[in-house]
């Protein structure tokens, strides 16, 4: 028998009818109910991926007004410029996607003086450029663009007021070899309100330049703030406040009894504390004379030994330590300071502002120092008065002078140190034939150092004390140095230049264990003298003499120098009193940077 679920009874089975109806309704309620709650993996699949559409859109719907809401907000705060005070000058920088634009907004009222000043070059921490473009600032509110671009033409700055250009400065590629600048500015993101009585820097970017001879490695030079930069300068100013230009002259104290004066842009002199190098004038030169240097100013590198002569049969007296076996003399001392004597003012007192006070003329052009040396064995007790001059900064100066109750002298010597590490192994000197004429307008001869001889001019003398490995010196004729016109006054020089005949120091193979401090990786350069030629004498009285030391060998070493004997040192003897100073130089060599023809 089929019952009528179709199910089929076994044999001998019977059936309860009212069983058989509760049976089937709880088949059927079972059936329905498996059937309405299973889920199969496609379907779950479908039904998250609906929940995943829907419900971000869904929640996107309630934040949108609030969005709406910040994005006026952001808006606002990024384009337009919020004046709280309108007599007063607000502004603020906006967004660029270009890094070389920089864009400012501004608003100012009517009359308020205000123009806009850009410069490129003069750039320094102590003050403004002096040479600048300018162009006034409409009232009301107006929008600033600055676009900077370099190609192959040059550096080019272009400045606009509303779209409109207003300002541009241009330089020749060869104007600036840099790949490193710092930037500074006074305007943030946000406005700002300023008085319009002030100075408001919008930006300030200096170039740090590139080693001049190297091509691989590090080749960013780091210059001092307070020295001139190239770069760009952009600012707001007044239109009747004048610029007060930066100091010509510096002064800085590194330690106790350390102090460093000089052109800030130029040479400087420094009383040094290291060891080896008391009682000499540490002179740190101008720094495009040895561009390229990586510790300049950090070691005494290059410096003067001034030695009183008491009479002309006797030695000069050195000031610097000698080591003489067991009997070493100690170095004696000197004192930079801005008096002639030291009675008026106590050196511990010394302080920079007293230097620019005192030792500063008033136009600000020269700077006037003396170097004050303790009393020598023989009771000999020079004062150099020590000149620097702002119209060259490049040169200083030294005129000797005897202190109160010093033993009499009758010379200084001023010798020169550590001069091999230049490579000087030239010298410029008129011929023999020019050598009778006082003509300035005379070819000077390029003449090897390994040409110094007796035969061909020069005397061959000793120079005693200068140094180890020293050679015979030789002391160079007047006469064979050319005569020049002083272009401020009526004095006459005697112009004595040594050049060196390494053009690029890179491509130099200095010697393994050669301690840093002697190795020279600058441009090439010339030491050069000016000598007063009115400090000549009639025949037989004594006149201003220079000798040159040879030497194979770099400073206070015995490694030898590569490429052969060099210029040691230099002696310059001037007689006592003298009234007119001698002037030194480190100065770029022109040969190696314009191609001059002739040898070296």
């Amino acid at each position: 028998m089929i019952s009528s679920h179709g199910n089929t009874l076994r044999p001998n089975e019977s059936v309860d009818e009212g069983s058989e109806t509760v049976a089937t309704w709880k088949f059927w309620a079972g059936q329905l109910a498996r059937k309405t709650f299973r889920f199969g993996l496609l379907e779950l699949l479908l039904m998250t991926a609906a929940i995943a559409v829907w419900i971000p859109p869904l929640l996107a719907l309630r934040k949108i007004p609030e969005l709406e809401t910040d994005i006026q907000i952001m808006r606002r705060a990024t384009l337009e410029l919020l004046v709280e005070d309108p007599s007063q000058l607000t502004i603020r920088a906006l967004p660029t996607v270009w890094q070389q634009m920089h864009v400012w907004k501004y608003s100012i009222p009517a009359a308020a003086g205000l123009e806009l000043r850009m410069a490129t070059e003069g750039l320094c921490s102590l003050a403004l450029p002096t040479d600048y473009q300018a162009i006034s600032l409409p009232a009301g509110e107006h929008v600033i663009r600055l676009k900077k671009t370099r190609d192959n033409a040059g550096f080019h700055n272009l400045l606009y007021m509303d779209g409109e250009l207003v300002l541009e400065e241009h330089h020749p590629d060869s104007w600036l070899d840099s790949s490193t600048s710092s930037s500074t500015t006074d305007v943030g993101a946000l406005s700002q309100t300023f008085s319009p009585n002030g100075l408001i820097k919008l930006l300030e970017v200096r170039a740090e330049p590139n080693h001049p001879l190297k091509t691989v490695g590090s080749r960013n030079l780091q210059l001092e703030g307070e020295q001139d930069h190239k770069g760009l300068a952009l600012w707001i100013s007044p239109v009747a406040l004048e610029v007060e230009a930066a100091p010509n002259f510096i002064s800085r104290l590194r330690r106790a009894g350390e102090w460093t004066v000089g052109n800030r842009n130029g040479i400087r002199v420094r009383s040094s504390t290291e060891a080896d190098a008391i009682g000499l004038m540490d002179i740190q030169p101008a720094l495009d004379a040895v561009l390229g240097e990586q510790s300049w100013g950090k070691q005494t590198r290059f410096a003067v030994s001034v030695r009183p002569v008491v009479t002309l049969a006797t030695k000069a007296e050195p000031p610097e330590h000698q080591r003489n076996g067991k009997a070493d003399v100690e170095a004696i001392p000197f004192l930079l300071h801005m008096n002639p004597t030291l009675q008026e003012q106590p050196p511990a007192r010394m302080r920079s502002q007293l230097w620019s006070k005192h030792a500063v003329s008033a136009d600000g052009t020269m700077m006037t120092v003396f170097a004050h040396y303790k009393p020598f064995p023989s009771g000999a007790q020079p004062i150099i008065e020590i000149t620097f001059d702002s119209h060259h900064p490049r040169r200083i100066g030294f005129l000797p002078r005897a202190a109160p109750g010093s033993t009499p002298m009758q010379a200084c010597e001023f010798v020169t140190h550590f001069d091999s590490r230049f490579f000087w192994r030239r010298i410029l000197l008129k011929s023999d034939e020019d050598s009778l004429l006082d003509n300035s307008a005379s070819v000077l001869q390029s003449v090897p150092i390994e040409d110094l001889n007796s035969n061909s001019g020069f005397l061959k003398r000793q120079m005693p004390g200068i140094g180890p490995g020293e050679m015979p010196g030789y002391e160079v004729p007047l006469n064979r140095m050319s005569l020049i016109q002083g272009p401020e006054d009526n004095h006459r020089f005697r112009k004595f230049i040594l050049r060196s005949d390494v053009s690029n120091v890179t491509k130099v193979t200095f010697p393994s264990g050669l301690e840093q401090r002697w190795k020279y990786d600058g441009i090439p350069n010339c030491q050069v003298w000016w000598l007063p030629a009115e400090e000549e004498k009639a025949s037989g009285e004594p006149n201003i003499k220079v000798d040159i030391s040879p030497t194979e060998f770099f400073p206070d070493t015995e490694v030898a120098l590569p490429g052969g004997k060099a210029v040691g040192n230099v002696r310059i003897t001037v007689p006592m009193p003298a009234t007119n100073p001698i002037w030194l130089s480190l100065e770029p060599d022109t040969f190696w940077s314009t191609g001059e023809s002739g040898k070296p």
